[in-house]
């Protein structure tokens, strides 16, 4: 695990992304799926924060778009040659990673961060055709499961990513 502290400019950048995806999301009627007592629009703010500092981990932009009622976004948050990256966070610091139904692609790495501004704790990952694992939630919602334990750690990713950058400039 590796943490990542966001300046108070990235949280504030945050901040305003995330009450626009949560607007943008709301209009085009996506659902919210949440699995805890806090409110949507504090989950799209504290999710996108997550974005950023995982951009900022790995030194590569972030997606800043936010989609029009009733048009969606790529399923990637952002790439690492040529790897779709899709952030999930959670602010228990035990959490677990959890992909929606819908979310779900085989060839996209869900990488799990844990935490909330500044702070975050970015997990591990693992590549959508590996998730294999189904739950029913309280709410009665069914979504992709995975135990942080099983998860391939960040590090493995970070390095591979750094390899692939220092060959690509030679």
């Amino acid at each position: 695990m590796l943490n990542v502290t966001l300046t108070e400019s990235e949280v504030q950048q945050g901040v305003a992304l995330g009450l626009g995806r949560h607007e943008g999301a709301r209009k085009g009627n996506r659902p919210e799926m949440l699995v805890s007592d806090m409110p949507a629009i504090d989950n799209d703010i504290i999710s996108m924060c997550a974005e950023i500092a995982v951009a900022k981990l790995f030194g590569v932009p972030f997606d800043d778009r936010i989609a029009p009622p009733g048009e969606s976004l790529p399923p990637q948050d952002l790439t690492l040659s040529g790897l779709g990256v899709d952030v999930k966070n959670t602010t228990n610091m035990q959490g677990n990673l959890i992909v929606a139904p819908w979310k779900k692609h085989d060839d996209i790495a869900y990488l799990l961060t844990r935490g909330e501004p500044p702070t975050y704790e970015v997990v591990g990952y693992m590549l959508g055709r590996n998730i294999l694992t189904k739950r029913t939630f309280p709410s009665g919602s069914i979504s992709w499961f995975i135990p942080a334990d099983e998860l391939t750690p960040v590090e493995q990713l970070l390095r591979r990513y750094k390899s692939l950058m220092r060959n690509k400039a030679r």
